[in-house]
């Protein structure tokens, strides 16, 4: 092997990483600060399995090939490879950097300055440019922000090739899901026509370091990677999800005006052909670069004003049997201005997503909602509705009609089912609607005492009359940021419960002014992007149609995958 040393010219030092297969550590080579990979010594001790030692012999082999073969000032810089008699690994010799883009992430308080991210994302995109151009184009396959180091003056390097695999054909079948899962663009997921699987392989191109790239941008423009765990992106029917829906809420934080918003939907695209190329990358870094530097929109104060203009938020689902009112409610409350005979109704919907910017008048606090409207017609029943319904949702509305026993009934199976989709701390509010009418039928004494032995909160409203309308939500909130403010699955505190219970019982309607001091209704195009509430190719003009058991058409909505 050409430019390699022998193990006496280096002394090893502290760790300062450690993957699936391989360790770093700080090392003196020649003299020189250097940092040195080597396999984990389980690996390749003489009792190991043969056949998983040659294979990590074969991917080590394969990184530092790659890595002498090639040289740019954005590609960690490899000096040697040291090759000692067995079981010992062999160990790959590169230049020490300061730290890892994850890690300078997870440091930059509030977030990493705009015009240090052109910087840093420029210097990613020139390095993928290098090897994509290359006569026998590499792809990285791994790309991830714990894979590009930093100098420290923040020149951008990428780094850990072991995943590393030369394309001499445009496209290819190779390892599926070969890096970081929610780097992972979707055709490395392994799955063929009709969404048969097809084995360990997958057939991609370049373009998957494309997909991770803006996976990345997108991560160090709001400061992490998605809080929960991503659905995977392909159904179980072989469909892809749209990167935007399943990224949503990570989209919803970037805003709408973010200057870097439209270049991450680009890298983002489920087609690797509309997604642009490395080169294509560089040119528009360039230009945000340029915009930064004259003082124009591009600036650090403009890039964060977009998403941190309130101090919660918040997703919250509207449940209950058919026809109780959900959705009057929600209107009602939305279009707080509006009699409910005012208001223009959607037909025919399974669930819709709302998104509502919020002032608190006691507490002068910002809040953003994301009020997923959960129908459902007669036959629909709680533990039949999608797990995705109630990803991340952190409140939930349970409606009931005080004209039905039956639809108070069910309320424990609601009850039930939040807490086992969400966590068993979740604030829940219990509506009652329709306490305009005279004659009820639920008992409210009942249900007082249900809602006590169920740590839930409990209030009568009727959407007619909007009647505690605004109450719902503001009560709703005050818990969740309760719960916010505590480790999530823990009760809320009895105190607050009863303090909000004596304002709420205690206020005039005719006298008090609303708890919310402002509300602006976000439109779903800006809260998300263009287009999101479409799941599936098959367009109808507002939606995508789809039939239920008994062959009613409704419209299939993204809080479906939220």
């Amino acid at each position: 092997m050409e430019n390699t040393s022998s193990i006496e010219e280096i002394e090893f030092g502290e760790k300062i990483g450690e993957g699936s297969y391989g360790e770093v550590r700080k090392a003196v080579w020649k003299g020189k600060q250097v940092a040195a990979k080597r396999i984990l010594p389980i690996l390749v001790m003489e009792d190991y399995d043969d056949i998983q030692t040659k294979a990590v012999l074969d991917k080590f082999e394969r990184e530092w090939k790659i890595l002498c073969s090639i040289q740019h000032e954005n590609i960690v810089r490899y000096y040697t490879v040291i090759l000692p008699p067995p079981p010992e690994s062999p160990i790959i010799v590169t230049e020490l950097l300061e730290c890892d883009l994850a890690k300078h992430i997870r440091e930059s308080k509030p977030k990493v300055p705009f015009s240090d991210l052109i910087k840093i994302m420029l210097d990613v995109a020139e390095g993928l440019h290098y090897i994509h151009s290359l006569k026998e184009p590499i792809v990285h396959r791994d790309l991830a922000s714990k894979n590009v180091l930093l100098t420290k003056s923040l020149r951008a390097k990428i780094a850990d090739l072991g995943q590393a695999k030369v394309f001499p054909r445009a496209a290819m079948y190779a390892t599926a899901m070969p890096g970081t899962p929610v780097y992972a663009a979707p055709e490395t997921y392994p799955m063929g026509q009709g969404g048969l699987p097809r084995g360990h392989e997958a057939r991609y191109t370049v373009k998957i370091d494309i997909f991770s790239f803006g996976a990345m941008l997108l991560e160090i423009c709001i400061g992490h990677l998605p809080v929960d765990n991503l659905p995977d992106p392909v159904l179980e029917d072989g469909k892809i999800v749209p990167e935007y829906i399943r990224r949503h809420e990570d989209l919803e934080e970037l805003g709408p005006s973010h200057p870097l918003r439209n270049l991450v939907l680009q890298c983002l695209e489920n087609s690797p052909e509309k997604r642009p190329s490395a080169g294509e990358i560089k040119d528009k870094l360039s230009k945000a670069a340029s915009g930064t530097l004259s003082g124009s929109p591009f600036d650090d104060r403009d890039a964060g004003m977009s998403h941190n203009h309130y101090d919660h938020k918040f997703k919250l689902v509207v449940l209950g049997e058919s026809s109780v009112g959900k959705t009057s409610i929600v209107a009602r409350f939305l279009n707080a201005n509006k009699q409910l005979s005012e208001i223009s109704f959607t037909r025919n919907v399974e669930s819709e997503d709302h998104f509502v910017r919020l002032r608190l008048r006691d507490t002068d606090k910002s809040v953003h909602l994301h009020i997923v409207d959960v129908g459902g017609h007669r036959s629909t029943k709680a533990s039949s509705l999608a797990p995705q319904i109630f990803r991340r949702a952190r409140g939930a509305v349970i409606a009931f009609d005080l004209l039905s026993e039956l639809s108070f009934s069910e309320v424990p199976n609601w009850v039930k089912v939040v807490r086992e989709r969400c966590f068993e701390g979740i604030p829940i509010l219990l509506v009652g609607n329709k306490n305009d009418e005279l004659e009820k039928k639920v008992d409210s004494q009942r249900v007082e005492q249900f809602a006590k032995r169920e740590s839930v909160f409990y209030t009568e409203a009727s959407a007619k009359s909007g009647k505690n309308i605004d109450e719902i939500f503001s009560v709703l909130t005050d818990l969740m940021i309760e719960c916010e403010d505590k480790n999530e699955g823990v009760a809320m505190t009895s105190d607050l419960m009863v303090s909000l219970r004596e304002t709420l019982s205690g206020r005039d309607a005719s006298q008090e002014k609303s708890p919310i001091a402002e509300r602006y209704l976000t439109p779903r195009h800006e809260a998300l992007d263009p287009g999101v509430i479409l799941l599936n190719d098959k367009k109808e003009k507002g939606g995508t149609m789809e039939q239920d058991d008994n062959g009613r058409k409704s419209k299939s909505r993204c809080c479906l995958l939220g």
